[in-house]
């Protein structure tokens, strides 16, 4: 221990180099604590529960608030460490990794020295010359999960819950069709919240005292280590690094959600998410709360072309930056999903509206259009439930949101009546359709593909168990509807004219007989768009997304042959008639949509006599592909 003790080498650090750092040399180590304050570090060798030394990070070595030194002599496989400040414990917020956090869910003992912190080691993973997919927010389709939430259930995969289980299940995400993955937060946090004093306030409407575990993740964190207990090895940096790469091999960007609530450090906030695009290349960021401010990345050269997307908030022109580089920040807000929900239960004067955000696209930045993510009903709870249902969560079912815009299509949970089912089944058709055929950049959430339920539970945010994972049994049971998801995923990929990624004007500006983007109704060109309208028709002219390289990337052998896009919308409970445009001599109407079949023959070609109406079935989306009538359709 002694012999320990003398190898120890200090001398003055770098207090512009933040957190604890790896030289050649030694360790560079700085601290930030208030000035009076009496700081050190703590030395622990690897297993054994007391402390061998603790450091003083005294006066000689501040600068403001702001403590730094130099150790030399530091075995990074042996040795770990803690910060003290005023005789407190202080586990490092910016640390790489920790000892102690490898059980999700674990309370920590009393004992302050259970956690402590890595000292960083050299890298030691082969990249192979690992590159970013590179895939624009218009062509991107975002997948959501969580990561012990994705596996913790499924068969077949060996490390379930893990980071390596979602590696595991990369054919799956290939299969379905997505190509950029956002993972909810991964980095390390608390989960164990005795008074839930951590939680933000728009996830409860009532404080208990119950110990909870915060499952989704949503509070206050060491940012920059990944999270040990979605680690199937002793060694997180390296398993997430496998992940991303294998995530790239696939043709599949990976971005990482963070919460940054108001109060937190913006500078090491921002440091963290680069050492996440640099360390374990990360693609992009979907940045939550209100503690780091969209302004304050987008002055970062760092990140210039890192994926961004901001919640709620209203960038449009501001982002002066954008206009001498890639579009690489997107929004995401709560309008397309109460527009569309809303929509979809045949609410009074959302036709308009849901026009509108059909083809909304912003000049300087992306748009992420969904239905469901974690925070509300699944896609099959929206349909099967008019009430939330919480009472697990041990707040009398007072928490959650009042507003879920959802319909039980005339049974609340689960039924054996056929119809009611097959009414269901048609609106998960709907909404999918209202995502994939949008303008913006559609973002599925995990398990909505086969029908994932988590009873009627809305705010699942403290459920570590069943409700809260996905339940893979459905996927064995909705096949049809997975099927069905992955032909829908398919055809936006292979019509460049649904993500074109530039605003669609509604006139025929080059001249190609068309216009980019027309609305029809009962009559052709023409809809009123009154409180009792449920009903339109959105034309695309195919061409004015042709002639790019990414068009040509795109585009099937089918889409080829297609040179206009009827998209039939009727959220009427009753039939209805609407208007077919004409078609250029020696064109035809062929549809190839409609959800109101059953899933077998949704995707499925008929040719009929379109030429002057066509029949909507109540609650229904329908596709027609306007072609020449001596076309190769094969």
């Amino acid at each position: 221990m002694k012999k320990q003790n003398k190898e120890i080498r200090i001398r003055q650090g770098n207090a512009l180099i933040p957190g604890v750092q790896s030289f050649s040399e030694g360790f560079n180590i700085t601290l930030e604590a208030p000035e009076e304050a009496e700081c050190g570090i703590i030395l622990y060798h690897k297993k054994e529960k007391k402390p061998y030394r603790t450091i003083p990070l005294g006066e000689e070595c501040r600068v403001g608030r702001v403590r730094s030194l130099f150790l030399e002599g530091i075995d990074p496989d042996k040795d770990e460490y803690n910060f003290e400040i005023d005789g407190r414990v202080i586990h490092d917020p910016s640390a790489f990794s920790y000892d102690g956090r490898e059980n999700f869910g674990e309370p920590a003992d009393e004992d302050p020295h259970q956690i402590r912190g890595l000292f960083p080691k050299a890298c030691g993973f082969d990249w192979e010359g690992d590159a970013s997919p590179d895939i624009p927010f218009e062509d991107a389709v975002i997948y959501k999960l969580h990561v012990r939430g994705f596996t913790r259930q499924k068969a077949g995969i060996k490390a379930k819950g893990t980071f390596r289980g979602v590696e595991e299940s990369i054919p799956y995400l290939v299969s379905l069709g997505i190509n950029m993955l956002e993972l909810m937060p991964v980095y390390e946090f608390d989960e164990i919240l005795p008074e839930q004093k951590h939680i933000p306030a728009a996830l409860v409407t009532e404080r208990t005292e119950t110990a909870k575990v915060n499952y989704w993740g949503y509070t206050t964190g060491n940012y920059c280590a990944p999270k040990r207990a979605y680690c199937a090895t002793d060694d997180p940096e390296n398993e997430v690094r496998s992940l991303v790469k294998a995530l790239h091999k696939a043709g599949i960007a990976c971005i990482a959600e963070f919460f940054f609530p108001a109060g937190i450090n913006p500078s090491a906030a921002l440091l963290a998410l680069k050492k996440w695009k640099l360390l374990y290349h990360i693609d992009g960021f979907h940045i939550v709360g209100d503690g780091l401010k969209p302004e304050f990345i987008l002055h970062d050269g760092l990140l210039s072309d890192t994926m961004l997307i901001f919640q709620d908030y209203a960038l449009g022109d501001r982002i002066w930056e954008l206009k001498d580089r890639k579009k690489n920040v997107a929004v995401c807000d709560l309008s397309f999903q109460n527009i569309m929900r809303r929509l979809l239960k045949s609410d009074e004067g959302m036709a308009g509206a849901a026009v509108e955000h059909i083809r909304r696209t912003e000049t300087s930045c992306g748009v992420i259009n969904y239905i469901t993510c974690q925070d509300g009903f699944t896609l099959k709870d929206l349909v099967s439930y008019n009430y939330r249902h919480n009472e697990e969560n041990g707040e009398n079912n007072r928490d959650g949101s009042d507003f879920n815009y959802s319909w039980n299509c005339g049974v609340e949970g689960p039924t054996r009546k056929a119809a009611v089912k097959a009414i269901r089944a048609k609106q998960i058709r709907n909404a999918f359709l209202l995502m994939l055929l949008s303008q913006g950049t559609p973002m599925l959430y995990a398990g909505d593909e086969f029908g994932n339920s988590q009873n009627g539970n809305n705010n699942a945010w403290c459920q570590d168990n069943p409700v809260g994972w996905l339940d893979w049994k459905e996927f064995k049971k909705n096949q049809p509807l997975l099927q069905f998801v992955k032909e829908a995923i398919a055809f936006r990929k292979a019509h460049p004219i649904l993500h074109c990624g530039k605003e669609l004007r509604g006139t025929d500006y080059l001249g190609k007989g068309f216009p980019d983007f027309s609305v029809h109704g009962e009559r052709a060109w023409y809809v009123n768009f009154d409180n009792t309208c449920r009903k339109f028709g959105i034309l695309y002219n195919e061409s004015y997304a042709m002639g790019t390289e990414r068009d040509k990337v795109s585009h099937s052998h089918k889409a080829q042959a297609e040179d206009y896009l009827y998209i039939v919308f009727n959220f009427n409970w009753e039939e209805q008639e609407l208007a077919l445009p004409d078609l250029p001599p020696g064109m035809k109407w062929t549809k190839i949509c409609d959800t109101h079949a059953g899933y077998e023959e949704c995707f499925a070609e008929h040719d009929g006599e379109y030429v002057k109406m066509i029949e909507a079935a109540p609650r229904s989306i329908q596709i027609l592909a306007g072609r020449q009538e001596d076309s190769d359709d094969t």
